[in-house]
């Protein structure tokens, strides 16, 4: 248990400081740049953080989808890839059945839907599971 506990205290400082950084930058009028290290992989979203990281990032691709949802399941992988290859933009997934603020707020009827943030604003949307390629052409006029 005393182990568990110097680690959370590590994490809580290395929270503190990349914090204090993003502060200084927001007070010099920095625009949010991406400031999760994903990997290149999707950042799982929930009513918890779904603001946090929208508005703390520059550009955001949000996946809503819903575990039963087979043509979610079919779009997974694509969203997937294009995470790997367009590491400029935040990809995160927001299980809908699980976000119902977010799915009232955004009144998401169908799925699979990704909204497009620009600056912690919903700047496009595409709705049903999309080719890698429309998916790919929506990516590029977003960051135009």
């Amino acid at each position: 248990m005393g182990r568990e506990n110097e680690i959370d205290e590590e994490l809580e400082k290395i929270r503190r400081k990349k914090l204090e950084k993003l502060m200084k930058g927001s007070e010099q009028g920095a625009k949010p740049k991406l400031n999760i290290e994903t990997g290149g992989r999707p950042v799982i979203l929930n009513e918890s953080n779904f603001w946090e990281v929208v508005q703390k990032n520059a550009r955001v691709l949000v996946d809503c989808y819903a575990d039963w949802c087979g043509p979610c399941k079919m779009l997974e992988p694509i969203f997937e890839q294009l995470a790997g290859i367009h590491q400029n933009i935040l990809f995160g997934r927001i299980n809908v059945d699980f976000a119902p603020k977010i799915s009232n707020q955004f009144q998401i009827r169908s799925i699979p839907l990704m909204l497009f943030f620009k600056n912690g604003q919903v700047v496009n949307t595409l709705l049903g599971a999309q080719s890698y390629e429309t998916i790919e052409t929506h990516i590029k006029r977003f960051l135009s």
